[in-house]
């Protein structure tokens, strides 16, 4: 009797309760009106827009990714001359900061809520830096060497730094969407497609564009019962199989490529940013807080053993994929 007591005389648990039609039952002590209305629509399943709304920001972020992977050495040593030390410390330097921002973004991204929401708005602000410094490292300035050394340092730096200000609010949008496990899941594969999408595309994309521009004439030079897609489709082949050979007497066209290249990609990180922006919204005060340390929860996901096969499963496909283009 003494038990049965203590379970009646407990505070009800602050979590809401949904019928087969959305509908959800509440305790009585919560009865505002706005906060029913956010509790209703975080359990209604999201249409195909909103998922895909969602995933498009993942698009251009893998293309970046993939396109900086394969060619942005070649360019810094190629085209734009930059010395090989300098080089090395660019890529290096940007990614030491890539890293210590991701932790302190980390922070900040939960910390902070705007009236627009709690992620999207750093997804929206941080796309337009993020598409102008990215056009900028395939830019070509009229600097001297430590001049283009401190512009290319600055730029990557500065890129990585506003990558990781779009990368991880969308990432963590998930949760922030709907609080049905079922409609994250879907969300997360929406965002995964569209990133391994994105990661194919980019380098078809990137150097069919290098190839209208390096050797535009050949286009023009098959007999003529092949059409414009074969035709296409043999100089893109051609240009894969010999990327690294281009001579000095190209450089002004395989400039104008890298730009045009860079330009599309970061007016598509632009436009899918605003789709994400106006085409989903966030569930508002509903995601729970967790007293949890860091240190108790960085030793937690140490010890989930999904996390780390999948983990070790990413490093090995990025490292041979990249392996191939050594």
């Amino acid at each position: 009797m003494s038990r049965m007591k203590r379970l009646t005389d407990s505070p009800p648990p602050p979590y809401t309760i949904t019928d087969q039609n959305g509908n959800i039952d509440r305790n009585e002590d919560n009865n505002e009106s706005s906060d029913e209305s956010t509790k209703s629509d975080s359990f209604v399943n999201l249409s195909i827009w909103s998922k895909l709304a969602y995933a498009s920001v993942g698009l251009p972020y893998s293309m970046q990714l993939s396109i900086m992977a394969f060619y942005i050495n070649y360019f810094l040593l190629d085209v734009a001359k930059v010395s090989p030390n300098y080089n090395a410390v660019i890529l290096f330097t940007s990614r030491v900061i890539d890293g210590l921002t991701d932790p302190i973004g980390g922070y900040l991204f939960s910390r902070f809520s705007f009236r627009w929401g709690k992620m999207r708005p750093w997804i929206f602000f941080a796309s337009p830096l993020v598409a102008i410094c990215y056009f900028g490292v395939w830019c070509l300035p009229n600097f001297s060497e430590g001049g283009k050394f401190a512009y290319y340092l600055a730029l990557h730096s500065l890129l990585w730094t506003f990558m990781t200000a779009s990368r991880i609010p969308h990432t963590a949008l998930t949760v922030y969407l709907t609080l049905d496990q079922n409609e994250r899941d879907q969300l997360t594969k929406y965002r995964t497609l569209l990133e391994a999408g994105g990661l194919l595309l980019s380098i078809v994309f990137h150097s069919g564009i290098m190839t209208l521009f390096k050797v535009p004439k050949e286009l023009c030079s098959h007999c003529e019962n092949s059409t414009v897609i074969d035709q296409l489709n043999d100089s893109i082949t051609e240009f894969i199989e010999n990327s690294t050979t281009a001579t000095t007497t190209d450089s002004a066209n395989v400039a104008g490529a890298y730009m045009t290249s860079a330009g599309i990609v970061a007016i598509l990180c632009i436009v899918t940013a605003v789709i994400l922006f106006f085409g989903v919204r966030e569930v508002v005060d509903v995601i729970p807080t967790s007293e949890t340390s860091f240190l108790h929860g960085f030793k937690m996901i140490l010890q989930y053993k999904p996390f780390l096969i999948l983990t070790a499963a990413t490093v090995a496909s990025i490292l041979a994929t990249q392996l191939v283009f050594l």
